[in-house]
């Protein structure tokens, strides 16, 4: 029950958090490790090795920037899909020469432009 003036949570028992002096001190010695690194004095092998660990690091970032894409999509269509089915090779060429205005006329009467096998 909370009363006026009570001491419930004033001072705390887990004691102080060191977790920023251990981050400095391991940031420290990774640098010092990887600033002591002669690259000259390596195999191929060890290279290849470091080149794998160093990777994700350098990739995951570059990714990052490249996905700067302001287009702006609409969240809804308009209408349905069209959805147009050919028998044939020659019906979709026929399909792909005809001018857009043609190409929505076809969902209204698909036999005209193909025949008797067009859908639409």
């Amino acid at each position: 029950m909370f009363l006026k003036n009570n001491k419930y949570g004033s001072k705390s028992k887990r004691g102080k958090s060191t977790d920023t002096e251990i981050k400095n001190r391991i940031k420290e010695l990774a640098n010092g490790i990887i600033d002591s690194i002669n690259i000259e004095e390596m195999t191929r092998t060890q290279k290849v090795n470091i080149l794998k660990a160093c990777l994700p690091y350098l990739i995951a970032r570059e990714i990052q920037t490249f996905t700067d894409d302001n287009t702006d999509l609409p969240l809804f269509v308009d209408g349905p899909p069209k959805v147009v089915i050919f028998n044939d090779k020659k019906e979709l060429d026929e399909y792909n020469e005809m001018s857009e205005e043609e190409q929505n006329m076809l969902g209204e009467t698909p036999s005209e432009f193909f025949g008797k096998g067009g859908k639409a």
